[in-house]
């Protein structure tokens, strides 16, 4: 009994070591991630994927793209945009690819605001900082999270 009992707990324990391979060994690498910002450019850009940050595969001054490695569908992801203000207007992000984004938050040196309420009506493409007016060369944070694409949302809407 004890030697079947301790050959069950090596199973389990290559089961969960394993897990992580499998999944990558089953990616597509077709899932992706594409945040532009307007009125804004990008300094650096932090994403993360069920909790494991990843590389941009292209970035300019105003798009980076990520490759989410075939996350299945509904692993959270978040990403934090550290820009600068161009002065043209309110700053937005789009996000582009294979994520709904379910929150977002903006930030410059006097404001802190939930981006524009179209997120929690279902629009999931788009985090406007409307109301914001920062100048010509104004830092700001702008962090946006949600989750791969083709599950039911389990991140709440109304908190962040």
């Amino acid at each position: 009994m004890k030697k079947l009992m301790n050959m069950a707990i090596v199973l389990l324990g290559c089961a969960i070591i394993a897990a992580p391979i499998v999944w990558a060994a089953s990616a597509p690498g077709s899932g992706s991630l594409t945040i532009d910002t307007v009125n804004a450019t990008i300094t650096k850009a932090v994403a993360q994927v069920g909790g494991a940050t990843i590389s941009p595969t292209s970035t300019s001054p105003t798009s980076w793209t990520y490759d989410l490695g075939g996350a299945p569908a509904g692993v959270p992801v978040s990403v934090r945009i550290l820009g600068a203000a161009d002065g043209a207007g309110a700053p937005a992000v789009e996000v582009s690819g294979d994520v709904d984004v379910s929150k977002g938050v903006c930030r410059d040196k006097s404001n802190r605001q939930r981006c524009n309420a179209d997120i929690l009506n279902g629009v999931t493409d788009y985090c406007d900082c409307t109301g914001m007016t920062p100048s010509a060369g104004d830092k700001l944070v702008i962090r946006v999270v949600g989750e791969v694409l083709g599950a039911i949302s389990s991140i709440p809407n109304d908190v962040f």
